[in-house]
């Protein structure tokens, strides 16, 4: 036995077999390793499709649970402002919010903790008169409510009218004579669990198991309540669902669990027994070689030792010559090995190499292009690219195959060219090609040769991806419209009541929902300004300014609300050196904006210093400091984070989007400027800007002034909401102009013809003729009357960019955005009307 063992492993270890012994070791490592990755991979597929789907379902919840809980917060503003209403004023705005839809299966009111406001009644008789305070943990439950001052969900329970579901209960606070809240009560809405469940789509026909976790929406801490509990070892996908108020988690599994091995593993086992075939032979054979070799060697040299003076030339002679066949079958082999990979590899990929001659016709193609397109190897090899695509239109027209004739026709090489092919059998397909000259030993152009790949996936993401960002245009300039619009009652008529009532308290409260409104405003164009600067839109004005006066004006702006916090702001602008600079103001003073804006909500006692610096330096440096709460290290790195605070509690204390230092860096950004923040916690913030604008030798462009003389003029205004008529005629009533009103596009075409306006404005989406329709009309008509073209603004909640540029393209002059402020309305109709001064 040890014989034979000592014979084996001597056996091994000959030079000759260590070369199919390395080979053997090299495919064993290798196998393990592609087995390892491919389980990995498919592992990371089936978490990354079931990623996708948790995320759906997340977004569904979501969606079901905050619409019923928006509902109840509008009912608990109307009792705000009606806290003595009785039942039938109840039941007659709560049958808005449950009529018609299942989640909301009843709403109760408990002034002063007891209820005394139910719908609907049948079937909660009972409750009514019912004392929270009786009851420990419903009056537990509403104190916390009014306590943190904001939703309290419980759930899943089981319902006193049978079946489980949640209940939410919302404090309410009324607002004192004195400006003090006091808190009303509670009001409490139950949502159907089995409902909840159905519209989030949660059912037995998932592909996957669910599990949610966070009862009483206490997050990942709480107990579960839908769905099996997962293991540890199991590592379910894991999503926050974000509640108003805490969250709930799910965790997805596949059903089955995770499967390790991927569906073709066995064709991989297979590829891999191959590659090691074609490994391992050719070194067995190799070794045999070399031991024949050094028999032949070892008979030689007897030969040569018996024969060797007698032999001397001709054993010289065959020594050479054996060396020499030991070469070639060397070379041979390596050639061949070499031939296998690239063999290999092309077989499985869905890349390819070609060449053409110096008349540009193909003399080679891998066979993976014949086999990808089906196109016969006798209708390709010969001929020229048009010429294989000669029948074939629409690969002809997708690409602009006349510069790429010249590039060649040039000799130059190029990259990236990308073409369409539609296969015999109607496949559609995307090839990227690129190509390099080729010379002789002489320098004579030779040809081409070149490689292609399909990137048919490639072209079908990118088509998505431009779908997805048209699709999202779309919907901020539809939400801006439907938001806008009623928006422009709202500050309208808060703007007039303000100049028009007597009491002071009155104006008061009318100063409040212009305040409100204006910050709603503020809210939407940060969320607009975001989506232009991602998609590329935002275009900044180059005109000449004074920095030094954006920076005063826009600081005066804040001095009222630094009064109000007992703070002091510091204002140094350079006395020297008020060098004008080229740029865009509005965008500079918009920075500046949101961080005062930011110091000064954040800092409760000290002061805030803002310091600008524009010497003869390529840029100019803005520094605004406080002495406020500061922040973390952190903290600091999510500072530029989009709807992001220092946290949660800052937000529920400050308040905000969170998108103001994210347009800061933005803005920034596009300026080619820098921007840096730093901070100690507790001691204060300083952000320093530094802005590359150039030097204007030009004055600074002239603002309008503020009073304008309407005096005479005669104005039409067309506009198919009556809130926006009435807005628009109580601001222009003491402006000396005559205000005409249509309803739609049609009317505003019959009044400019019947008796000629000096300025029009039409709205841009009117019902019958919209605005650009009735504008066209008109421009129509007046070249038949030989008559001037009315001019025109564009009056409108639309005001994204390009849109801007489609109205100025159909003929209007100027645009006023919703919702509107009488100081920009009385400008805009001033300057069009020429009736501005300087």
């Amino acid at each position: 036995m040890i014989r034979w063992f000592y014979r084996g492993r001597k056996l091994l270890l000959r030079k000759t077999n260590l070369p199919a012994l390395l080979a053997l070791m090299v495919v064993v490592a290798g196998w393990v390793a592609v087995e390892t990755q491919a389980q990995h991979t498919h592992i990371q597929a089936q978490r990354s499709a079931i990623t996708s789907q948790v995320a759906v379902l997340r977004a569904d919840l979501e969606g079901a649970v905050n619409g019923p809980i928006q509902l109840v917060r509008g009912l608990i503003a109307t009792i705000e402002t009606e806290p003595d209403m009785d039942q039938a004023r109840f039941a007659e705005l709560a049958s808005r919010l449950i009529d018609g839809q299942l989640l909301l299966r009843n709403v109760a009111a408990a002034p002063d903790m007891v209820i005394r406001l139910m719908y609907p009644i049948e079937g909660n008789e009972q409750a009514i008169g019912l004392d929270y305070n009786s009851i420990p943990e419903q009056r537990e439950a509403a104190l916390r409510a009014r306590d943190i001052g904001d939703l309290v969900l419980a759930g899943p329970v089981d319902l006193v009218q049978g079946g489980q579901g949640f209940i939410g209960r919302f404090p309410v606070f009324v607002q004192s004579s004195e400006g003090a809240q006091n808190f009303w009560g509670v009001v409490s809405a139950v949502m159907d669990l089995g409902v909840l469940y159905a519209q989030a789509g949660l059912d037995d026909d998932l592909p996957f198991l669910v599990t949610l976790i966070g009862r009483d929406a206490t997050g990942a801490q709480g107990l579960s309540f839908f769905g099996p509990e997962p293991a540890p070892e199991d590592e379910p996908v894991l999503s926050d669902v974000q509640l108003p108020t805490g969250s709930w988690q799910i965790a997805a599994l596949p059903h089955g669990g995770w499967q390790t091995n991927p569906p073709q593993i066995w064709t991989i086992r297979a590829v891999l027994l191959l590659a090691a075939a074609l490994i391992l032979v050719p070194s067995i054979q190799m070794g045999r070689l070399m031991d024949a070799r050094q028999l032949a060697i070892r008979k030689l040299e007897a030969a040569n030792t018996v024969l060797k003076r007698q032999m001397h030339d001709l054993e010289a002679a065959r020594a050479t010559q054996t060396e020499t066949e030991a070469q070639l079958r060397d070379s041979l082999h390596r050639q061949e090995e070499i031939t296998n990979r690239f063999q290999d590899v092309a077989g499985i990929s869905r890349s390819w190499v070609w060449e053409q001659d110096a008349e540009m016709r193909f003399t080679y193609a891998s066979e993976t292009f014949i086999r990808i397109t089906q196109f016969p190897a006798a209708s390709v090899l010969g001929y020229t690219c048009l010429e294989v695509y000669a029948e074939r239109p629409e690969t002809l027209q997708s690409a602009d195959w006349d510069d790429l004739k010249r590039r060649m026709a040039r000799h130059e090489a190029f990259t990236g060219f990308v073409y369409r092919v539609v296969t015999d059998a109607g496949r559609d397909l995307w090839f990227q090609i690129s190509g390099t000259p080729n010379f002789d030993a002489y320098g004579r152009f030779a040809g081409y040769r070149g490689a292609g790949m399909d990137v048919t996936e490639m072209q079908g993401a990118r088509k998505q991806a431009e779908e997805a960002s048209r699709a999202k245009t779309t919907f901020l300039a539809n939400m801006s419209h439907e938001i806008r619009t009623p928006l422009n009652g709202v500050l309208g008529m808060a703007e007039t009541l303000r100049e028009v009532l007597p009491e002071p308290a009155h104006r008061q409260m009318a100063e409040m929902i212009l305040s409100s409104g204006e910050g709603l405003l503020k809210v939407l164009n940060d969320i607009l300004d975001i989506s232009k600067i991602e998609s590329g839109k935002m275009l900044l004005d180059d005109v000449g300014f004074d920095p030094a006066k954006v920076v005063s004006e826009t600081a005066a702006l804040h001095q009222s609300c630094c009064l109000e916090k007992r703070l002091r702001l510091n204002v140094n602008t350079p006395s020297k050196h008020k060098l004008q600079r080229r740029g865009d103001p509005h965008r500079v003073g918009q920075i500046i904006h949101n961080l005062l804006s930011n110091a000064i909500k954040f800092t409760d006692e000290g002061e805030i210093t803002i310091k600008l610096s524009n010497s003869n330096d390529a840029a100019i440096q803005i520094e605004v400091r406080d002495t406020g709460i500061g922040m973390t290290e952190e903290q600091l790195d999510r500072i530029f984070e989009d709807f992001s605070q220092a946290d949660g509690s800052i937000t529920r204390r400050f308040g905000g989007t969170g998108l103001g230092m994210s347009i800061v860096q933005r803005l920034v950004s596009l300026m080619n400027g820098k921007i840096k923040v730093t901070s100690e916690l507790g001691k204060g913030t300083t952000v320093q800007v530094s802005l590359p604008l150039p030097i204007s030798e030009d004055a600074p462009v002239a603002e309008i002034q503020a009073h304008v003389d309407l005096t005479g003029l005669r104005l039409l205004i067309a506009d198919d909401m009556r809130t926006n008529q009435i807005v628009a005629q109580a601001m222009l009533r003491d402006s000396g102009a005559t205000v005409t009103l249509a309803d739609n596009g049609a009317q505003a075409v019959d009044a400019w013809i019947a008796d000629q306006f000096d300025v029009v404005l039409l709205d841009i989406s009117m019902p019958v003729l919209d605005g650009p329709s009735a504008l066209a009309e008109m421009i129509r008509r007046a070249k038949e009357r030989d008559m001037p073209p009315p001019r025109a603004l564009a009056f409108t909640a639309n005001v994204m960019t390009h849109q801007i540029a489609e109205y100025h393209a159909a003929g209007f002059l100027g645009h006023i955005s919703k919702p509107l402020r009488k100081a920009d309305l009385l400008a805009q109709v001033a300057i069009v009307a020429g009736r501005t001064g300087t």
